[in-house]
């Protein structure tokens, strides 16, 4: 293969909507060659260029394999020494599945029925009407507003002041948001073990991020003596922490590579546990690594708070522990995750002004309100959520934007559309890249601003770490070192363990979430005095209910069945949302100006409520009441 072969992709035209419509592709070339790399645009099959900077996917098959491309995206075959027809097939459904492209939604079919006796039916052409997607609707015009609000406030910057305000406004703004920051307390740092490797060492430790809160890790120290560079590692979701094999060969080879690097345990992940299961690295509430995370979040939404402030304050004092030490070149701190720790280095990046680089790989980098959003449109880990970020004119794209213009690396893996993220994660990951482009280039600095794009499984993959490596070397100056990787076996995670038992609660106790969060509930559980109209509208500024009732809502009588002694009118009211709600009237035929109306509320309650001798039906033969 001499020179750039172009490789055909042959994509079907649509079915009709009726239909489901297997996706097939066909190659014109049976093998790429080893390590190619594949780029170019899909563009006229997709038709419409918002949905996909994906779009510049047309199958062009390069020899060089160097990594970051001069336009900063590579997409690599599922193995670069092993890329088969298979592998493009996988790839380019990836694609189509992230642009919401290729197959159809199952088209909604009116239902509909025939009049039949003692039946008024008043609905044109009889159609059952669907409400099952009234809220999505409500909530996506919601998140359309806000785009559209935070949209404009990008769209006027035209200058680096411009970004440095926007930056500065973010900063401020997602703070008040997380409930931070929190006051600073000692770290009482404590090393209980020491593993001699070649080329590196590592030290187990911990330290308190906040009195009595136990933070276990491992700093890996290069063997060489000096000053270095430092990485923080906020880990991703692995049930394990720090244990887990890619990041453990992510690590190793960065100190091999004059890196000192801290590898922390999460809230709920390796050590820290705080529900301990049957054995160690294993939670009794079951489920992944953010099992633990969505069960601490819960509660502290309901007190106002947010869990990603937990999470961002480890690693902000895991950055003042660093510089506790004599090895690390305060100057040159980075910060490196994958997976929900490239959402922290999002986080970290906005909120921490000491991180100079940064890398942030296969993160939740979509915004909550992108333009094909559907809802919920975010992440169900309890740290990815920025609440109420939307009302605040901020989204997840602003977090990277206050970064700029220091040197910043995203990766995207097309596997992630639909699977780890939402099906539009890769939509709006570019979305997001070319924003920073543009922001970047204000500075004049469009070389610190990359993306690496890759079709592998997630994971802090080969391909990524090699990334990551010559993104630190190329703006830490690291010219004695290179990107690629020394083999070695993985740790056990006993050999790691910074505790006896390999649970913090049961070997060292101290604060955990939970003990936070019942700390903050103290505050605020004992209400003043008041009473009812003052409880009432307590409850109504909280649920954002309005004093006013204002005009009657829009409604309509869909049906009228006639039955012995009642009539039931089956009814719609559309509320000023436009979400519309369906109920029955039932009312006695001897009903008069005195005759008492109840209120049947309930999950099935409208559906319910014409069923023979059912709850409704009850009330108003035997209780003569309207309900």
């Amino acid at each position: 293969m001499d020179g750039p072969t172009r490789v055909a992709a042959v994509i079907p035209p649509m079915l009709d909507a009726a239909n489901w419509c297997p996706l097939t592709a066909a190659l014109n070339a049976s093998r790429v060659r080893p390590g190619a790399r594949v780029c170019g645009s899909l563009s006229r099959w997709l038709g419409d260029s918002r949905r996909l900077t994906t779009a510049r996917l047309a199958i062009d098959v390069h020899r060089n394999s160097s990594g970051i491309g001069s336009n900063g995206t590579n997409i690599y075959g599922t193995d670069p020494m092993n890329c088969t027809r298979r592998d493009f097939l996988e790839a380019a459904g990836a694609i189509v599945a992230a642009t919401g492209a290729g197959c159809s939604r199952r088209p909604a079919t009116a239902n509909r029925l025939p009049s039949a006796a003692g039946v008024d039916l008043r609905i044109d052409n009889a159609a059952l009407p669907d409400y099952s997607h009234d809220l999505e609707r409500y909530l996506v015009r919601l998140a359309s507003d806000a785009r559209a609000r935070r949209q404009q406030a990008i769209n006027a910057i035209s200058t680096p002041q411009g970004i440095a305000d926007r930056a500065k406004v973010v900063t401020e703004q997602v703070w008040k948001m997380l409930g931070g920051p929190l006051e600073r307390s000692p770290l009482n740092p404590r090393v209980t073990g020491t593993l001699d490797r070649p080329g590196y060492r590592i030290e187990k430790l911990t330290f308190e991020s906040r009195p009595r809160l136990y933070v276990t890790a491992n700093l890996y120290l290069p063997a060489a003596a000096g000053r270095h560079p430092a990485i923080l590692g906020p880990l991703g979701h692995s049930t394990n922490g720090k244990a887990w094999p890619s990041y453990q060969k992510l690590f190793s080879n960065l100190a091999r590579k004059g890196y000192v690097v801290l590898a922390y345990d999460p809230f709920g992940q390796g050590e820290r546990i705080e529900y301990p299961g049957t054995h160690a690295g294993r939670s009794a509430i079951g489920g992944g690594g953010t099992s633990e995370h969505e069960y601490a979040g819960r509660r502290l939404i309901l007190l106002g708070a947010n869990f990603s402030l937990f999470r961002v304050w480890d690693g902000m004092r895991g950055i003042d522990f660093l510089l506790t030490r004599a090895e690390v070149d305060p100057e040159r701190i980075g910060c490196c995750g994958q997976s929900g720790g490239g959402t922290l280095t999002q986080f970290l990046a906005a909120l921490d002004s000491r991180i100079r680089v940064a890398v942030v790989s296969e993160g939740n980098t979509e915004n909550v309100a992108h333009a094909d959003v559907e809802p919920p449109g975010s992440a169900d880990d309890a740290e990815q959520n920025i609440v109420p970020a939307l009302s605040y004119g901020i989204d997840r794209a602003d977090l990277l934007y206050a970064f700029a213009p220091k040197p910043l690396l995203m990766t995207v893996t097309l596997h992630d559309a639909g699977h780890t993220y939402s099906p539009e994660y890769v939509a709006s990951s570019l979305d997001l890249f070319q924003e920073y482009q543009r922001a970047y280039s204000l500075f004049s600095a469009d070389n610190r601003v990359s993306l690496q794009v890759t079709t592998q499984q997630h994971g802090y993959v080969y391909e990524l770490r090699r990334a990551t490596y010559a993104w630190f070397n190329r703006w830490f100056e690291m010219k004695n070192t290179d990107d690629e990787e020394a083999s070695q076996d993985v740790e056990p995670d006993e050999t790691l363990f910074v505790t006896p038992t390999g649970f913090v609660t049961t070997s060292f106790g101290g604060e955990t979430a939970l003990s936070l969060t019942r700390q903050m509930a103290a505050t605020v559980r004992t209400l003043p005095p008041a009473g009812a109209d003052d409880m009432r509208k307590r409850i109504r500024a909280v649920l954002g209910v309005a004093t006013s009732r204002g005009e009657a809502l829009a409604s309509r009588v869909l049906a009228t069945i006639r039955k012995p002694g009642y009539r039931a009118e089956q009814f719609e009211l559309t509320s000023d949302r436009e979400i519309r709600i369906p109920g029955w009237l039932l009312t006695p035929d001897k009903a008069g100006s005195s005759t008492p109306t109840v209120l049947y509320l309930g999950e099935t309650a409208a559906w319910n409520s014409v069923a023979e001798d059912g709850i409704a039906e009850r009330l108003c033969t035997k209780g003569g009441c309207r309900a």
